[in-house]
């Protein structure tokens, strides 16, 4: 019996542990970057310009004022790296305001929906100075 129950703990240790250091190494890459995690929204062409005067475009983003101006890096929930946008914008929504939210410019209904399914309800963004890191 005794036999058994070792051979069994030696069979879930190694899963536990390998778990528990995927887990650590993502918790790792958050911290080191600084990540956030905000909700997903989409917006539409209105025929208003952004907070900055920027006519809409793909690319671009609405937050809040403490970010308007920076670049905004989101990742999925599996930590891949999916897209940087410039934050040009600013949001009504009380989750934009508080810096919990990203709202990303889509020119049509259909772009904004296939983001949503592809990336779900959350992500996880970071912020950083306008054009820092690009080449």
């Amino acid at each position: 019996m005794k036999a058994l129950i070792a051979a069994l703990y030696m069979m879930i240790v190694p899963v536990q542990f390998s778990e528990c250091y995927i887990v650590a190494q993502e918790q790792k890459f958050i911290e080191e970057h600084h990540l956030e995690k905000v909700y997903l929204s989409c917006y539409l062409p209105t025929g208003n310009k952004t907070a900055d005067g920027t006519v809409p475009y793909e690319g671009i983003v609405s937050s809040n004022r403490e970010h308007l101006g920076m670049d905004c890096i989101m990742y999925d929930m599996d930590l891949n790296a999916v897209a940087r946008w410039e934050c040009r914008d600013v949001g009504g929504h009380k989750l934009l305001r508080e810096g919990k939210a990203i709202d990303v410019y889509r020119d049509s209904m259909e772009r904004a929906q296939d983001m949503r399914d592809r990336y779900g309800y959350y992500v996880y963004v970071e912020w950083i100075p306008r054009g820092e890191g690009e080449e």
